[in-house]
């Protein structure tokens, strides 16, 4: 027999209590939910855990999705965590203009490869709202330990599906008929139970020294932005991942595409067959513009991100124009 409370302990440690709260949360807010969005097929014990635990859907406008005129997509891993764990951040010291990565990257609008064009305005504004964060670390309140760097493994999980998300949303883009091509935006998100806090701009050394809580230099947050660089091992995966997209380059249908944004876009940068060239041989300016971003949730902070992020999709569907 266990001993009493070690079952429970198991169940929270699984992280499975979180993600159906997380569902819940979703599915309230209009997004259909399914477990284990797999990034890679295989059986082998080496990738075992190679799949992401939530995959959101919902088409938009959300007041009227029998009408749908683009789609979201969530990915959510979800971790628990002791309650004494919590998660402080570094912000990005960088001026804004020389941050890395693409502002308005967390929420990424893909309408490049359908006859309609969306205004990058309501992500970037959505993602000016939010601090931006390049380092993390996690630490245990009551010993003073620092486990490890855990999140950073789920964070790379959530990176490593992205491929896939990408790749099977272009193809269904560009494998019918162009007036059936729909924009696609999505987000992936980190859900803790950790409380999540990132340290004031102008703490120096000294100050860490002789604070006696981390609220004297930090500051909670319910969500953030966080920027991670891809490994050469994903922009290897990614490149095999994105691989199939070499097909479309010739067809009718991506054809007609290319001709309408040749007509709309100053830059060949922005053009689908440009797009698919530059990520299936994996181009860094391409792959750090839609794979680098993140958002990091608390769970008290998940119900407001969801609506937030709602919000920002339906915005940006309103600028909706046909090219």
């Amino acid at each position: 027999m266990t001993r009493t409370g070690n079952w429970k302990k198991a169940l929270l440690e699984s992280s499975m209590p979180l993600e159906f709260e997380a569902s819940r949360v979703l599915v309230s807010r209009g997004f259909s939910v399914n477990a284990d969005f797999k990034y890679a097929w295989s059986d082998s014990e080496a990738f075992k855990d190679a799949a992401v635990d939530l995959h959101a859907v919902s088409a938009l406008p959300f007041a009227n999705r029998q009408e749908a005129e683009a789609r979201i997509e969530l990915l959510v891993n979800c971790e628990s965590r002791h309650p004494d764990i919590l998660w402080m951040f570094l912000p990005d010291p960088n001026r804004p203009e020389f941050s890395p990565g693409r502002s308005g990257a967390a929420l990424r609008v893909i309408d490049q490869f359908s006859p309609f064009v969306i205004s990058p305005d309501p992500s970037a504004a959505f993602e000016a709202g939010l601090t931006l964060c390049f380092r993390g670390v996690e630490i245990d309140a009551g010993t003073g330990e620092t486990p490890g760097s855990s999140y950073k493994k789920s964070l790379s999980q959530l990176q490593n599906a992205l491929p896939r998300l990408f790749t099977e949303n272009t193809l269904e883009c560009l494998s019918g008929p162009t007036s059936e091509n729909q924009p696609f935006l999505f987000c992936p998100v980190l859900l803790t139970t950790a409380p999540l806090y990132v340290i004031q701009r102008e703490v120096k050394l000294a100050d860490i020294q002789a604070a006696e809580s981390v609220t004297e230099i930090g500051d909670p947050h319910p969500f953030l932005v966080l920027n991670s660089d891809f490994s050469p091992e994903f922009k290897a995966r990614c490149m095999n991942e994105a691989g199939v997209l070499k097909d479309l380059l010739r067809t009718d249908e991506a054809m007609e595409i290319e001709m309408k944004k040749v007509r709309y876009y100053n830059s060949h940068s922005n053009l689908p067959l440009t797009i698919i060239d530059a990520v299936t041989s994996g181009q860094y300016a391409y792959l750090n513009a839609f794979f680098t971003r993140f958002i990091v949730c608390s769970l008290d902070g998940f119900p407001q991100l969801v609506d937030t992020l709602k919000q920002a999709a339906d915005d940006a569907l309103a600028t909706r124009t046909a090219v």
